[in-house]
């Protein structure tokens, strides 16, 4: 049986792996109703796999520049598979991608599109499936070679290294995507967090992203859990 960490200790991985989860099944869903003879929904989709692809991208060169120098150092052996998963993952998107631009440019019959419109969805289901795969090795294995290998003190100096690489807009993009995904007690914690080491106007504007990406009820039960709002 897998090991499963719920850990006080700096865990690079849950949160982002979950926002990186609900995007992936999102779209998975949409495609699967996509009406492929439509150029609209196609353009629209493309526009919306190429966000995902980028939003990978970024994780996998984040994950290269402030986690596999700890590796190298602390853990050689565990580098070598991450990177190549990264390259057999890469190779993945650019198919994706090509397949997207076949079907987009494609004049063909109505039988032809949509038998291509399941090409690209099962292609980019079978990329998930992997990717899958590869969340679950960095959560229950790098992870754990990290905590095993690494202080707290030399944990938290990739992630203040990480934080600071990111500009105000890039961290307010960055909880637009993770707020969606997590649960009242990681939301609150995220937002405490803010409360506690930031500016008041920095906090209002992280809850503004909040009420706009939340479910009006996520968005009420959160204001509850910060002692914004009173139980009604």
């Amino acid at each position: 049986m897998r090991p499963l960490y719920l850990s006080c200790r700096v865990d690079f991985y849950t949160l982002i792996h979950k926002a990186l989860r609900s995007k992936l099944f999102q779209f998975s869903m949409k495609i699967g109703s996509a009406d492929f003879a439509d150029n609209q929904v196609v353009e629209e989709l493309g526009m919306e796999f190429r966000a995902i692809a980028r939003l990978l991208r970024d994780h996998a060169r984040h994950e290269e520049i402030f986690i596999h120098p700890l590796l190298e150092e602390k853990s050689p052996k565990s580098k070598k598979p991450l990177l190549t998963q990264h390259r057999e993952h890469e190779e993945s998107l650019c198919d994706i991608e090509t397949r997207w631009k076949e079907l987009k440019e494609a004049h063909c019959s109505l039988e032809e599109r949509m038998k291509m419109g399941l090409e690209f969805y099962r292609s980019y289901n079978f990329f998930v499936a992997e990717y899958l795969m590869h969340l679950d090795h960095d959560e229950a294995k790098t992870m754990a070679e990290l905590w095993k290998y690494c202080s707290d003190e030399e944990l938290t100096a990739q992630m203040d290294a990480f934080e600071d690489s990111r500009g105000a807009e890039d961290a307010m993009q960055d909880l637009e995507v993770l707020l969606p995904a997590l649960n009242v007690h990681e939301r609150a914690a995220m937002l405490a967090a803010v409360r506690k080491d930031e500016p008041q106007e920095v906090f209002e504007g992280v809850c503004d992203i909040a009420e706009h990406v939340l479910e009006p009820p996520e968005w009420e039960e959160l204001k509850i859990k910060l002692g914004i709002l009173e139980p009604s």
